[in-house]
């Protein structure tokens, strides 16, 4: 079924990415954090593919020290909401950015206020997403023109971001 943009719109409005209060307090397996996981990514076109999210991704995360490891094969709160950030992140950075971009923000804060930060930026970005970029909506009159403005903002905004971060690494 095909979406408009302005049913797109208005989905990315109403998004919400559960805080850490609002995730289950419980130990969930490996496949209990999978379905999990997918049910808060429906709404996005990757989140569809059937490797979209593996036990092998999350064991190689936690392997590479991008998330914490389990606490006998069992992932709580903590490591549910560093799952959630992680497959976002990596939509625009690297894994070895993604895991540079989290202990930044850890260190220069709580895991649990990065988490929140997070949550509020990304749901804020989504809930004022401007499909035509404060554009008129006849200079992007086409979904091929609307898709190109996007990704071309995606690519400088990663650029930006990836020079803010290289600026605190250097430090």
């Amino acid at each position: 079924m095909k979406v408009t943009v302005n049913q797109l719109k208005n989905a990315f409005a109403t998004y919400h990415l559960p805080r850490l209060s609002e995730i289950p307090d419980l130990d969930l397996y490996m496949d209990q954090v999978i379905l999990y996981v997918r049910k808060h990514f429906s709404l996005f076109p990757y989140s569809s593919a059937e490797n979209f999210i593996t036990p092998s991704m999350i064991n190689n995360y936690v392997k590479s020290g991008l998330i914490p490891a389990p606490i006998g094969k069992k992932y709580g709160r903590r490591h549910i909401a560093y799952i959630l950030a992680v497959f976002f992140l990596k939509q625009v950075f690297s894994l070895e950015e993604v895991k540079a971009f989290i202990y930044l923000q850890t260190k220069a804060t709580s895991e649990a206020e990065a988490y929140e930060m997070f949550c509020d930026f990304l749901e804020n970005e989504l809930k004022n997403f401007d499909p035509e970029g404060g554009r008129s909506p006849l200079t992007l009159s086409t979904e091929a023109e609307l898709s190109m403005f996007h990704a071309i903002k995606s690519i400088v905004n990663k650029l930006y971001s990836q020079s803010l971060m290289k600026n605190l690494i250097l430090k």
